[in-house]
């Protein structure tokens, strides 16, 4: 979705930000140079 949606490179280091609809939940993806990271609260 970071790639195609938003036309950004998920690999930049850069954090990216998922709300639900009703902003109950949020989940941060972001690389860390080992992997994806995906933090949810």
């Amino acid at each position: 979705m970071a790639r195609h949606a938003l036309a950004q490179d998920p690999l930049s280091g850069a954090l990216f930000v998922f709300i639900n609809r009703r902003a109950t939940h949020i989940k941060v993806l972001y690389w860390d140079r080992t992997g994806f990271c995906v933090w949810a609260k």
